[in-house]
């Protein structure tokens, strides 16, 4: 299932640029407009292995996926090889109104770069499809708007890139 909603990517140059906390931030303003958003994040880190478990041995045996749902309600799909992509579909069957991921400076998605100052915009400078650089200086570079580095502001930038201004469901 392809996604319906809009997908965003927060990337930065590297770590400790405060992309998690400007996620958490955003997401909380959004759900305060009625606006649902589901976030995907990036590591440079290896997944822990399932080797030998049940949900390895689901995918060994055939299976495209699996899941596992703990006695809290909390569930894990593993979706070996799906990379990016088929994590957003994935999220697309829960349809949300935006997707928001964290990192994948490389990919094709619409991007906020977070800068904290002119020697960051070199990089925005080359990346695709960047459309907002957020930041404490009002930076930018061609074709993007410029936000500031403010929650509040990059929420509603991207509400206002959805569909009907991200009608309330």
């Amino acid at each position: 299932m392809p996604p319906k909603a809009p997908v965003f990517a927060i990337v930065a140059p590297g770590s400790d640029y405060g992309k998690t906390r400007l996620i958490t931030g955003v997401v909380a303003e959004l759900a305060k407009l009625g606006i649902r958003a589901c976030v995907v994040k990036h590591t440079a880190h290896s997944s822990p292995p399932d080797g030998g478990k049940d949900t390895h041995l689901f995918r060994e045996s055939g299976a495209m996926a699996s899941a596992l749902v703990d006695a809290g309600g909390m569930a894990s799909v593993y979706l070996p090889g799906e990379g990016l992509e088929g994590a957003i579909c994935a999220m697309a069957h829960l349809e949300p109104d935006v997707v928001i991921c964290e990192g994948f400076k490389d990919s094709e998605l619409r991007k906020i770069f977070i800068a904290r100052g002119e020697g960051d915009l070199a990089l925005a400078s080359r990346l695709r499809e960047v459309v907002a650089v957020a930041s404490a200086g009002l930076l930018s570079v061609p074709g993007a708007a410029a936000l500031r580095l403010d929650p509040v502001e990059v929420a509603r930038f991207m509400a206002g890139q959805l569909p009907r201004g991200g009608a309330v469901r």
